[in-house]
């Protein structure tokens, strides 16, 4: 931002946005004043512990999110979100 002549600047984002500007509030750069995000990602801290280990869902799902088409169960939390085939 600095090479584009903004000393102080904020970052904004939905969907992909929402990623980045979460990345830049980690990373603190300098000329950051603030994010704003429409698009908050917030997990369980069990099931953030399930996908960062790799390991089996966390008991007690509902049926509905164990049968959703590209979690179901264990699939999901070995390897992310597929999106089924159409």
């Amino acid at each position: 931002m600095q090479r584009l002549g903004y000393a102080k600047y904020v970052a904004q984002g939905g969907d992909w946005g929402n990623a980045i500007s979460e990345v830049m509030a980690l990373q603190q750069p300098p000329g950051l004043r603030a994010i704003h995000t429409n698009m908050p990602a917030t997990v369980p801290p069990d099931v953030a512990k399930a996908l960062a280990m790799g390991g089996s869902p966390p008991a007690g799902l509902s049926p509905r999110m164990n049968n959703t088409p590209g979690i179901n169960s264990n699939d999901f939390y070995k390897n992310g979100w597929v999106t089924p085939p159409r």
